[in-house]
């Protein structure tokens, strides 16, 4: 039988936060993982917290992490949340929140025996709008095809343990879905170069890639943002020096 009590510990947070969240309309997933980050930051009394994608598989219980992804990704892209890295805090200033009213989804039907009708668009109700049906509804465009899948393809022909792809190609999806063509084509050259760097570091090069992560793992935490001991990466050129010796 379930007993809370405060002094088992309690999550304190300021009202206005608590009345901005009740304005706010999320997704069940989006509104699991908002309670994770509350959770690991005001209920240790600290603003920031580095969670895993672990860490919100265990507490939401959502098995897929390509739903946790897509859910954390909608909470930063309406500023709900800030996300440096692996590090999560909720964005205090909550005149920013992109507020919405509700989100509804068409999905196809089964017509058994006859031609399926074909999918509807998804249109989301935005607050402040105007009553009438025209002027209520924004088309939301679908996921953009195509660059992002070519640079996909790059990504995983370099990177060096091929595990997970499908995974691996949602949250890259996610993450690039949302850029112009020339911010796609920056951020994949500074994937790329940290690439070189990560497959250069003696972490990488331990134990024939034992302490490789995982793709997916590795896109959804930023890792390319990670620092790497400059000084403990020997190049190419340098290792096959050392061979001639």
């Amino acid at each position: 039988m379930a007993n809370p009590q405060l002094k088992k510990g309690f999550v304190q947070i300021v009202n206005e936060i608590i009345e901005a969240m009740a304005r706010i309309k999320t997704s069940p997933n989006e509104t699991s993982c908002l309670f994770v980050i509350i959770r690991q930051t005001y209920g240790f009394h600290r603003r920031s917290a580095e969670i895993s994608l672990d860490d919100f598989k265990k507490f939401t219980q959502i098995i897929y992490s390509s739903r946790i992804c897509e859910a954390i990704h909608r909470l930063c892209e309406r500023n709900i949340i800030i996300k440096v890295g692996n590090v999560y805090k909720i964005n205090e200033n909550w005149e920013k929140w992109e507020l919405r009213t509700n989100v509804i989804t068409h999905k196809r039907k089964k017509n058994y025996g006859k031609a399926e009708l074909p999918l509807r668009k998804s249109v989301t109700f935005v607050e402040g709008a105007k009553n009438s049906p025209k002027d209520s509804i924004i088309e939301i465009p679908s996921t953009p095809k195509g660059d992002s899948i070519v640079l996909f393809e790059k990504f995983w022909e370099l990177y060096p343990r091929k595990e997970g792809k499908k995974p691996a190609q949602i949250v890259f999806e996610i993450i690039f879905k949302k850029l112009t063509k020339d911010k796609q084509l920056e951020l994949f050259e500074i994937i790329r170069a940290a690439l070189t760097r990560f497959k250069n570091s003696p972490q990488w090069q331990k134990e024939n890639g034992r302490f490789i992560l995982n793709p997916e793992k590795w896109l959804n935490e930023s890792r390319w943002e990670d620092e790497i001991a400059i000084s403990n990466i020997k190049t190419t050129m340098e290792q096959q020096w050392e061979n001639i010796k």
